[in-house]
């Protein structure tokens, strides 16, 4: 399999970061901030990026259907987030934060395994939840959707799952209360699932098909309910009562399915990393349910984007 080149990927990204290359245990080039630290950023941040770029260079050589797409896409990741405003959105000043400027790319990578790139990812996931906890809801989404990214690599099988796509949504700084309405939101979209699952379903002949329906639909009750219970113990009122529903697409046309499905397991994930980003204190024994729908979605064929959480 050709892969294109490590510095064809990272140009965006090593123009504007310069100097040495930081690092972590176990790879001696991320550097673990210890004792007196930056009052510009957060310690953990460096090492962030670093560990996004580490990914990125060895994703460049190693053989597996995700590698070229996802060392574009921590490539983006590493780039924004290193920003001073990552939120600014297509206006967004490229200049890294203070303290950034000097986190380097890692040198040209010859060979790698996937299995470095998965451990890599498995320390990502703890630095993206710490950096989240007091980085208020905005950024708190920027650091949950390089969290989710590095969670569904670092623990399911992607070799027959759709690999990332480069979309079109950039960052920037979400208006609303969310942290009022994101529970609800999270409900209304599992509803909507439910909604969709139980139409499918009645449009269904085949036994097979019907049972494995009938097998997402049974599940989706259940996640809805254990949700609700456990949204209760935070203290947060939800409804039970599902609103109305109007169908966007033709139940009849099974060729539809699978991607209706999808759209809406899609939108739970979206939801779900909302509701972190909003509040970040309330059930963290939920932050892989994020990482569960989006899996059920890439396995309906709706494949992450970019930066998953912004829609």
């Amino acid at each position: 399999m050709i892969r294109p080149s490590r510095r064809a990927l990272l140009v965006g990204a090593c123009t504007m970061l310069a100097s040495t290359v930081v690092s972590c245990v176990p790879d001696p080039r991320i550097r673990r901030y210890s004792g007196q630290r930056s009052t510009a950023i957060p310690g953990e941040l460096p090492e962030l990026v670093s560990r996004l770029h580490l990914v990125a260079a060895r994703s460049t050589v190693v053989d597996h259907p995700w590698a070229s797409e996802l060392a574009t896409l921590f490539t983006i990741h590493a780039t924004v987030i290193a920003r001073s405003n990552p939120l600014g959105g297509v206006q967004a000043d490229p200049t890294p934060r203070p303290g950034l400027d000097r986190v380097a790319t890692p040198d040209e990578e010859t060979s790698a395994t996937w299995d470095q790139v998965v451990s890599d990812c498995t320390e990502i996931v703890p630095l993206t939840r710490f950096l989240a906890r007091d980085a208020g809801t905005s950024m708190g989404l920027l650091y949950g959707s390089t969290g989710l990214v590095a969670q569904v690599v670092s623990g399911n099988d992607l070799t027959a799952l759709p690999p990332p796509v480069v979309g079109n949504t950039v960052p920037i700084t979400l208006s609303g209360d969310l942290a009022t309405d994101s529970a609800g939101i999270l409900l209304a979209r599992q509803d909507e699932l439910i909604f969709v699952l139980e139409a499918v379903l009645g449009h269904l002949t085949d036994p097979a098909r019907r049972d494995l329906v009938a097998g997402w639909l049974g599940q989706a009750h259940k996640d809805r309910d254990e949700m609700i219970v456990d949204l209760s113990t935070t203290g947060i009122t939800l409804s039970a009562s599902a609103p109305d529903q109007e169908l966007a697409f033709d139940p009849s046309a099974a060729s539809t399915h699978d991607q209706q499905i999808g759209a809406r397991e899609a939108a739970i994930m979206a939801a779900w990393l909302r509701f972190h980003a909003a509040n970040p204190s309330l059930l963290p024994e939920h932050h892989h349910l994020a990482g569960v729908h989006a899996v059920r979605a890439m396995e309906r064929g709706i494949p992450l984007t970019t930066w998953p959480g912004w829609v």
